[in-house]
């Protein structure tokens, strides 16, 4: 199947995330766990856009790190998010998810 509307699904995830940095500040926790951290997997697993959901993960891996501390089991997970986000895009740095690059379960966008 596909996800519906996924071009507006990441626009709308976008400006929530500008919404929250803007009301809590960049480096606030929530922001991490309410806006970051979907937003990445939604780049990755969701759409294949690994440079992007690598970025993602990045900066939480960046706000836990302020927030939480380096060594909270929470910022080392995302670290791990991260590094598997940065070999996936190694191997597709330019290909979203397609019918045959796609695990079984996951939606394949349209193609344009």
């Amino acid at each position: 199947g596909q996800l519906p509307r996924a071009d507006e699904t990441v626009r709308i995830m976008r400006h929530a995330l500008t919404v929250m940095e803007e009301c809590l500040g960049p480096n606030h926790v929530d922001v991490a766990n309410h806006a970051l951290m979907p937003l990445a997997g939604l780049l990755g697993d969701g759409l294949g856009l690994w440079p992007e959901a690598n970025d993602t993960y990045l900066k939480a891996v960046r706000v836990y790190s302020r927030t939480l501390g380096r060594d909270h089991e929470t910022t080392r997970a995302t670290k791990k998010l991260a590094d598997a986000a940065h070999k996936k895009m190694l191997n597709f740095p330019t290909q979203p998810k397609t019918s045959r690059n796609a695990p079984p379960g996951s939606f394949v966008p349209s193609a344009p």
